[in-house]
This record gives structure tokens, C-alpha cells and sequence, in this order.
């Protein structure tokens, strides 16, 4: 085995079980309508966003608990044809006591005028090389961190455009 599948290995069976974790709880719960009742917040509408062509295939809330409710929401979507996304969307205020520190040196994109951070990744050998794109940046009182493998980066940057943009 080459050193480069030793290294990739391990970090696909991460990723599968991660996303099983996900698709395990969203059929638990029994509908995306139930996971969102836990949240404390309205999350941005990403579904129509992303179109018809992309089912929701993982969902869980986590992060803060006040009021009996969760400030955090990931979402895992594929459309079965190798592009995959998935974002976590966490609601920043002051009763979720949520501190966030975001170094300068981190920014080195800017996505409808807020900062953000931009990394473009390569997929293992195994997954066929894909080119993955990671974005995390804030709007308003809403911090997001997407990723999707098999868009392109124009594809990828337009859809994050819109997602901050739906999260004005």
C-alpha cells in the first residue's frame, strides 16, 4: 500500500463515519421539521438554495442549550451524482454565551462584504481527487462553515454568495 492511501485511509473511514452519525440522526428525529424544533433559531434556508437536485441526507443540532433549545445546526446534502455539501450554521447571541475570536491572519477572502476564511483542499485518490472547498466567515448574528467537494470553485463561491446573502 502506498503512503499515500495509508494516510488517506483512515481519514475516509472518519469522514463515512461522521456522515453515518448524521444520516443516523436525521432518520432518528424522523423529519428536518423535528430536528429544527430544538433550535433557537430560524436557520437559513439552504434547500432552495441548493435546488431540487440535492436531498438532505444528514441533520443534527448541537452547540448552546438555553431555554431548553440548541444554538447550532449541521446540515449534510448530496445529490447523488458526486457533489456533496454540508454547513453548520450556529446563532451568536448573547444568552448562548458564544465568544468567538477570528485572527487576521486567517481572513483572506471576503464573501459579500464580510471576512472570511477560504481553504481548497484535494480529495483522497479514493473519493477520485475531487477538489473540496471549505468557507467560514459570519453575517449578522449567524456564523457559517460550509464544504463541498465536486463543485467548482465558481460554482461553490456563488452558493455561499447566496447563503450570506439569505442570511442578511
Amino acid at each position: 500500500m502506498s503512503s499515500l492511501k495509508k494516510i488517506t485511509a483512515p481519514i475516509l473511514e472518519d469522514i463515512e463515519i461522521f456522515q453515518a452519525k448524521f444520516k443516523a440522526a436525521l432518520q432518528r428525529h424522523g423529519s428536518f421539521e423535528n430536528v429544527v424544533k430544538h433550535l433557537n433559531f430560524e436557520p437559513t434556508e439552504i434547500t432552495s438554495i441548493l435546488g431540487n437536485e440535492f436531498k438532505l441526507v444528514g441533520a443534527d443540532y448541537s452547540g448552546a442549550f438555553n431555554a431548553g433549545k440548541y444554538n447550532s445546526l449541521f446540515r449534510s446534502y448530496d445529490n447523488g451524482l458526486g457533489k456533496r455539501f454540508e454547513i453548520n450554521e450556529m446563532y451568536l447571541n448573547a444568552e448562548n454565551d458564544v465568544k468567538m475570536t477570528i485572527y487576521n491572519e486567517a481572513i483572506n477572502f471576503d464573501i459579500i462584504g464580510n471576512p472570511a476564511t477560504l481553504q481548497k483542499l484535494k480529495g483522497s485518490i479514493e473519493a477520485g481527487s475531487k477538489d473540496i472547498y471549505d468557507l467560514d466567515f459570519n453575517v449578522g448574528n449567524r456564523s457559517f462553515s460550509m464544504s463541498a467537494e465536486g463543485f467548482s470553485y465558481s460554482e461553490f463561491v456563488a452558493l455561499a454568495q447566496k447563503i450570506a446573502r439569505q442570511a442578511q
